[in-house]
């Protein structure tokens, strides 16, 4: 059985590397590269086309280059994906503006959920600078919307966050006391990952019991 590769870059200045990946996938029995070069005509508009593309894919390959490619104007889910990698690989000021971008159009469609993770993922940024007063903001900001809207992982997501920040802080009571919430709660919607991963900082961190 071949296995989907989908291939995701820039075309101007990526075209030699994709054309390189493309021509290594033809030589591969067990693999059929899903690129743009193969889409042809569609009357399907490109995002929730290319969207299906990556879901049908087995394996996603992304060539990140010097370049930004078209972003869809109105698209919080294309807005946040692109803040969280734009985190992950350290580019703060970017990812700022995409998750500001993502509060922008939450507001504009009156829609809690997306300002809840749009101020969620401002405080990891946020912390992730060190600037603990702003990321605390954001964090409580996202929880108190999640808390509105009686979503109890995302509630238990933010006493985790808010934890980690009164570590940094040095607050350990306030630090556990969130934790123990965290813990409970994922106990309670069965998320056994999350439990686990909470209940090695309760006692690495030595909380007692609450």
């Amino acid at each position: 059985m071949r296995r989907v590769v989908f291939l995701s870059s820039t075309g101007k200045d990526l075209h030699d590397y994709r054309e390189a990946v493309i021509a290594h996938l033809a030589k591969l029995d067990h693999f059929l590269c899903d690129a743009q070069e193969n889409f042809g005509a569609r009357d399907a508009s490109a995002v929730p086309f290319c969207r299906e593309r990556v879901r049908d894919a087995d394996i996603y390959v992304g060539l990140i280059g010097q370049y930004r490619g078209w972003e869809p104007p109105d698209d919080p889910a294309g807005w946040n994906r692109l803040g969280q990698l734009q985190l992950r690989i350290g580019d703060l000021d970017a990812a700022v503006r995409s998750f500001e971008r993502v509060l922008a159009l939450g507001n504009q469609a009156a829609d809690q959920t997306l300002v809840a993770a749009a101020t969620g993922n401002l405080g990891v940024l946020y912390s992730t600078r060190g600037d603990l007063d702003q990321a605390e903001a954001m964090y409580k900001k996202s929880l108190e919307i999640d808390e509105a809207l009686g979503r109890k992982e995302y509630i238990a997501n933010q006493y985790g966050n808010l934890g980690i920040l009164y570590e940094q802080k040095g607050d350990m009571a306030a630090a556990c006391a969130h934790w123990h919430k965290a813990r409970d709660l994922y106990a309670e919607i069965g998320m056994k990952p999350e439990l686990e991963q909470v209940e090695g900082w309760l006692r690495e961190a030595g909380c007692p019991e609450a």
